[in-house]
């Protein structure tokens, strides 16, 4: 490889290493929230689903 080649890759390198940091920090975070909306949307149905129960328990239930 050239020296000149070299140099403009080592110069730029760091930037490389900083866009992949990013990508993977980037990917962590949608992973994350995902999982939370995926959590909080079950959270909201299984609340529902526990009112519905406790709306139907006075009534029907006994």
């Amino acid at each position: 490889m050239p020296i000149e080649v070299e140099n403009a890759f080592f110069s730029i390198s760091p930037y490389i290493m900083r866009y992949d940091f990013l990508k993977f920090a980037f990917y962590d975070f949608s992973k994350t929230v995902n999982s939370c909306y995926f959590t909080s949307l079950k959270t909201v149905e299984s609340l529902k689903r526990k009112t519905d129960l406790t709306k139907c328990y006075p009534s029907h239930c006994q």
